[in-house]
């Protein structure tokens, strides 16, 4: 695998365009890269990426991950909140979930072959209301057949099931996987790190992607926003077993950080948690690197941060 394509993998996570280059290093996230570079055909299962409009529907609370924020002026109507996880989704169809991403306006779930061969797939879940875009996997290629499926997951609220394989029961097995999913009661994200309200300044989280294989470097990455949608640009925070190279050091808050650049200023920076093997990279911080900086500064490792049951249910303290 190529320095380029460990980038083009990184580059969902930290929205940028894929083609970009940059100085990190990519070595701790090369054996995913193999590995999902194999089973992924679907352009796009990756739903980490876009610009999300907010929106919201007039009908009663469903669950804790569907409520109306009264702190997020721009949310008038209710919407998805983002540190819950809507539905739940099992091993189906010869598929299983590996990340959840949550937001306001849908929640996504990305799906590879559970035996990881060829093939891959995507559930998007909407607020009560919402009307299905039409956005996500795109069709079939050559020797490949698709499977998509339209349901309600919660009374009034739209789902949809899209997979891509080599076999021809791409619909029964899209029909598997919508049989599995199910309303999730009050189940909460989990991060290894908290960050000080106070350094947000007006940012808030609009999106936390959660990794499902435990195998994979990158574990849980939290993108923030003013507005509170996921947009080109967000400020990102993503905790990784390794995935940060070499660079300048710089004493931010208790933490000695790596701050690495391009040719356009500072690409992202870095800290380690002294007493696990946990990192944490702030991504997209160009244009705001003063606040970057604040924000690093104050994160907080949970104790043992690289045993997911001490992780906090929510980044901000």
């Amino acid at each position: 695998m190529t320095e380029n394509e460990g980038q083009r993998m990184l580059a969902p996570l930290r929205e940028l365009d894929p083609d970009t280059r940059s100085t990190v290093d990519v070595t701790k996230a090369k054996v995913a890269g193999r590995r999902m570079s194999r089973r992924r055909i679907v352009a796009g299962a990756v739903a980490v990426a876009g610009v999300f409009a907010l929106i919201g529907a007039s009908v009663p609370i469903l669950s804790s991950a569907y409520s109306a924020d009264p702190v997020a002026p721009a949310v008038t109507e209710p919407a998805f909140g983002p540190l819950y996880e809507a539905v739940t989704v099992g091993k189906a169809g010869g598929f299983r979930p590996n990340l959840y991403k949550t937001g306001r306006d849908r929640q996504t779930i990305d799906l590879v072959r559970d035996d990881g061969s060829t093939g891959g797939g995507l559930i998007t879940v909407y607020p009560p209301g919402a009307a299905r875009d039409e956005m996500g996997v795109k069709g079939p290629g050559p020797g490949m057949f698709a499977g998509d499926v339209k349901f309600e997951w919660a009374p009034g609220a739209l789902a949809t099931v899209q997979v891509v394989g080599p076999e021809p029961d791409m619909q029964a097995r899209a029909e598997q996987i919508r049989q599995s999913v199910a309303v999730a009661k009050d189940k909460k994200v989990k991060v290894p790190f908290t960050v000080d309200k106070a350094a947000l300044g007006a940012l808030k989280v609009a999106a936390v992607i959660t990794m499902y294989d435990p195998t994979e470097p990158i574990k849980v990455t939290v993108l923030l926003s003013a507005s509170e949608a996921v947009e080109r640009g967000s400020m990102m925070l993503t905790a990784t077993l390794g995935g940060y190279g070499p660079g300048p050091k710089e004493k931010l808050g208790d933490h000695e950080a790596t701050v690495v650049g391009n040719d356009y200023g500072v690409e992202y920076i870095g800290i380690s948690d002294r007493g696990s093997k946990m990192n944490l990279t702030t991504w997209n911080v160009i244009d705001q690197l003063a606040l970057a900086k604040a924000v690093i500064g104050s994160v907080r490792f949970v104790p043992d941060a690289t045993n997911p049951a001490n992780w906090a249910d929510n980044p901000i303290r």
